[in-house]
């Protein structure tokens, strides 16, 4: 995979996820849609080794994307660990 798309990260959490954090708080079926497009962006597996097919981030990087994360929705950070 190469290096980890926090621009990816960063778009997809500002325009996606952040204008729907109430909703997905409440609606399983929004949060799930939320996370399988984690999933189809590349931005699960976070701490996996990239020969695993991870993104191999260090634990200070794994914590910054996992703040991002929750500063846009509490509920999908928790579901991504």
């Amino acid at each position: 995979m190469g290096q980890f798309a926090w621009e990816n990260l960063a778009e997809y959490l500002r325009l996606s996820i952040a204008p729907q954090a109430e909703k997905l708080d409440q609606d399983p079926l929004a949060l799930s849609q939320a996370l399988d497009g984690l999933g189809d962006r590349h931005l699960l597996a976070l701490r996996v080794p990239e020969k695993l097919g991870g993104s191999g981030l260090s634990a200070v990087e794994y914590y910054q994307a996992t703040v991002a994360m929750a500063a846009a929705s509490g509920a999908l950070a928790f579901l991504q660990t």
